[in-house]
């Protein structure tokens, strides 16, 4: 067999291949964290709600990312020591960092000490199903599908250049999804008074099947790691390119979006579904696949012993499990002031009653925590509202791109 070599320059810089992918990651994550976080910080003169999802943004961002710093420090701690992961590596090589980021894994290593744990994968298992939601609301009603409107109702300059859905995904893979989720929402809701809706997502059967390789992914990713932990890797490579496709395919590969004043020939909001109970049932399969799949997290458990002892001890035992648990404590935060928020502005504009908006939002955000967890209630919850409310919160955006029309022609 013959060996290709590659020269010498080349060669060495292969060698610090490590360290460029641990830099690359960390410069695209800041420029998302700035690009997501600018926009959220100049909305606050404009919307309530920024106050409200900024400071669980910054809140999160600092809590999550402490632990995982920690996580980092006790794992160069074994690499120095030579224990865990790192025991067959010679006693007496090099301990600087160069030498510790040329041999580390820092991605799979942190999956794989949530997973090797039925109590911690329960945990980590209903934070990723939760991200398959927050992409899709992402997807669904991103900034790709606004419009500048002819009505300026006020808003913040920044609109010059929204971020885009895959920045916002990027900062939740990257970062904390959390993060992500009460950021967008802050766009979103400026979006909602300032932009007009151009267009609703086209739902094809794609999206259906790259949502169920994720949670199906996510299902079998400890029974990957007990069998091979090269399939194990693999599997995390598949389930985190699932969830970015969506986007690369609705969105681009941009960071920053340019909304754009429809066209004069257009009127109403474009479409490729047939209507909005496409994605409602969208919506609705997540929410049965994130139930499946957190049923055989829960079938996991050791069901003979105190399992509330058991997962409170779970979430203490390792740093990257804190960082991810209270990723999914900010999650389900979040998700209910969204769906207390969307409750009370559909009441406002007359879309559904008083009475309906309590007993939905009661039952709702009594089984957000548990049994079901808000990786279940969160879908469900928007595919009654994409049919029920969405249309009519939505109405007034549809006005202004028809207005907008309406002018242009004149002129």
């Amino acid at each position: 067999m013959v060996s290709l070599s590659l020269p010498a320059p080349l060669a060495a810089l292969w060698s610090f291949r490590p360290i460029f992918n641990i830099l690359g990651y960390l410069l695209l994550l800041g420029t998302c964290l700035l690009i997501t976080f600018s926009r959220s910080l100049g909305a606050l003169p404009y919307t309530k709600a920024a106050w409200i999802y900024t400071p669980i943004a910054i809140t999160a961002l600092y809590i999550t990312w402490s632990d995982i710093f920690r996580f980092l420090h006790d794992d160069y701690v074994d690499f120095t020591d030579r224990s865990g992961p790192y025991a067959s590596i010679p006693a007496n090589g090099r301990n600087d960092i160069e030498a510790y980021l040329q041999v580390s894994d820092w991605f799979d290593a942190a999956y794989a000490a949530v997973a090797e744990d039925p109590s911690r994968w329960w945990f980590s298992s209903q934070l990723l199903n939760t991200a398959s939601v927050i992409v899709a609301l992402v997807w669904a009603e991103g900034a790709h599908h606004w419009a500048k409107s002819s009505v300026r109702k006020g808003g913040p300059a920044f609109f010059a250049g929204m971020a885009s859905a895959m920045a916002y995904v990027l900062t939740g893979l990257l970062g904390a999804m959390s993060v992500a989720f009460a950021l967008f929402l802050v766009q979103r809701r400026v979006a909602e008074k300032n932009l007009a809706l151009r267009s609703y997502p086209r739902v094809t059967i794609t999206i259906f099947i790259l949502l169920a390789v994720f949670v199906a992914g996510v299902t079998y990713t400890p029974y990957a790691l007990t069998s091979n932990y090269t399939i194990f890797s693999w599997t995390l490579i598949i389930i985190h390119g699932a969830l970015l496709l969506p986007i690369l395919g609705g969105a681009g590969p941009g960071l920053i979006y340019h909304p754009r004043a429809p066209r004069a020939k257009k009127t109403g909001i474009t479409t490729s579904s047939t209507s909005p109970k496409a994605m409602s049932a969208l919506y609705l399969f997540l929410a049965i696949s994130n139930l499946a799949s957190h049923a055989v997290a829960s079938r996991n458990l050791d069901w003979h012993r105190a399992i509330g002892i058991d997962l409170a001890d779970a979430i203490a035992s390792h740093p990257c499990q804190k960082s991810i648990t209270a990723d999914l404590v900010f999650c389900t935060l979040t998700a209910s002031f969204f769906i207390v928020a969307e409750l009370v502005t559909a009441v406002r504009r007359g879309v559904v009653r008083a009475w309906v908006a309590v007993i939905v939002g009661t039952v709702v955000l009594a089984v957000t925590v548990f049994p079901l967890g808000v990786s279940v209630t969160l879908p469900a919850f928007l595919a009654w509202r994409e049919t029920k409310l969405r249309q009519g919160l939505l109405e007034p955006s549809v006005v202004v791109v028809e207005e907008a029309s309406r002018v242009k022609k004149r002129a």
